[in-house]
């Protein structure tokens, strides 16, 4: 079996763990975070994006939530929503320059004529 096929199972089975924890009525938010972190190395934005309205539900004012919740609705082609998201972030106090203009979950924002606002307020 090689390295990825052993990745996939990992991932699956972390997953599995995440889920059945909030199954279980166990979903603390640390739970929650790392299932959203691997359904989006999964590739399953749809559900990431899911579970950052609920991190975003369970702290409001936490501007990491609304950055990951920008990133994952950008990655499900909700592009308005993504824009709202990381303004909200950015209201909040997110800060990170460098991982704003280098995070790959935001490609589909770049050329967006919004984005050079983002980008301008932040910088």
């Amino acid at each position: 079996m090689d390295r990825n096929a052993l990745e996939a199972i990992g991932l699956d089975f972390q997953i599995k763990l995440y889920e059945t924890a909030m199954a279980l009525g166990r979903a603390s938010t640390e739970v929650l975070v790392e299932l959203a972190q691997a359904y989006a190395r999964a590739g399953r934005h749809r559900d990431g994006h899911a579970i950052d309205r609920q991190l975003v539900a369970r702290d409001p004012k936490n501007p990491t939530f609304h950055y990951n919740l920008a990133c994952s609705a950008c990655l499900s082609g909700e592009i308005d929503f993504a824009f709202h998201a990381l303004d909200t972030a950015l209201e909040l106090g997110f800060d990170d320059y460098k991982l704003l203009l280098e995070d790959r979950d935001l490609r589909a924002l770049r050329d967006d004529r919004r984005w050079e606002a983002i980008v301008r307020r932040l910088g």
